[in-house]
């Protein structure tokens, strides 16, 4: 392995290329000889390590279940299949880890399930709280069942026989998939599935990843896949706040004042933009007390003084001041 170099190694890629290989797949393979090369010096048992350039991946899955598919499913699964499938819908965990999971680490008194860092992939011991009311009638009558059994199983989800836990069910699933119409999908869909429907109700990243038991942004951020069905409710809402909106030009009001039945529509600097009324004509500007010439001011007192509507009246008529006092 000492003697590996850069040139060694984009040989390989190019050999694995050849062979139709996934790029995914080269990648995995060039970590393990990334690590392997890590290792060997932190040992410092060699000086220098080759770059190792990884592949572009652009094979990532992205399949996903609507809630419509896994009624379907759950209809065309054998018994002992249907709470592994509705437990992985609505946690997001991964395989091995649902299938592994034994009733000393479930607590039905709190309604919380405690992985152990040995059963995650990714080391990280984590809680999934069961506030769920389907999966809490599920654990319970699960619970239950062991009660008829003269030696119970240490494991959650049980074979046909009851006597161990669940290993493979792949010719199960196929035929499962098949039946319900569905197409083809895998068991790791339903990870991709939670992650989405999370982030759809509003729930923040850090809660989900906690949830479905993400370590890296990065990972999650490849799960949160947007369905053409998001998409089209993103341009049905786009559609309703169109229709809100005005098809009018904004006129600029040098006033800078807004009338009820105009409604404000934007202020940018200063400015008042408002939308014309047809058949209203916006008051006469007031001038300031400051800028009234003195004649102007004492024949303005003297009107005020006398009844409004008359006062307003005669000034429109052209009646002198003095004959309205």
């Amino acid at each position: 392995m000492i003697d590996i170099s850069e040139m060694d190694i984009e040989a390989y890629k190019r050999w694995r290329l050849g062979k139709d290989i996934a790029n995914a797949s080269i990648n995995r393979e060039l970590a393990i000889i990334k690590r392997g090369f890590n290792i060997l010096k932190a040992q410092k048992r060699i000086n220098y390590a080759p770059r190792i350039r990884m592949l572009a991946e652009g094979n990532v899955r992205q399949g996903f279940f609507e809630k419509w598919e896994v009624a379907a499913l759950l209809k065309n699964l054998p018994d002992r299949l249907v709470p592994v499938i509705k437990f992985a819908y609505k946690s997001g965990w991964r395989k091995e880890e649902i299938l592994g999971l034994k009733w000393e680490m479930v607590d039905l008194e709190a309604w919380e399930i405690n992985l152990p860092p040995a059963l995650a992939k990714n080391k990280q011991g984590r809680k999934f709280p069961l506030v769920d009311q389907e999966l809490k009638k599920m654990f319970r009558e699960m619970w239950n069942n062991r009660a008829h059994v003269a030696e119970p199983s240490p494991y959650v989800f049980l074979n046909e026989f009851g006597t161990d836990r669940i290993n493979i069910f792949r010719k199960a699933w196929i035929s499962a998939c098949k039946d319900a119409g569905i197409g083809q999908k895998l068991f790791h869909d339903f990870r991709r599935t939670c992650v989405r429907n999370l982030v759809r109700e509003g729930t923040p990243e850090k809660v989900a990843m906690q949830i479905t038991g993400h370590k890296t942004r990065n990972v999650f951020e490849a799960y949160n896949i947007v369905s053409l069905e998001d998409m089209k409710r993103a341009l049905k809402n786009q559609e309703a706040g169109l229709k809100k909106q005005s098809a009018k030009k904004p006129v600029p009001s040098k006033k800078g004042k807004f009338f009820k039945k105009e409604g404000i529509t934007k202020n940018h600097d200063g400015q008042a933009y408002v939308l014309e009324v047809e058949g209203e004509e916006e008051p006469e500007e007031e001038v300031p007390a400051e800028e009234m010439a003195p004649e102007e001011e004492k024949a303005e007192e003297e009107i005020s003084s006398a009844p409004e509507e008359e006062a307003f009246e005669k000034a429109e008529e052209g009646t002198p001041v003095e004959k309205i006092i």
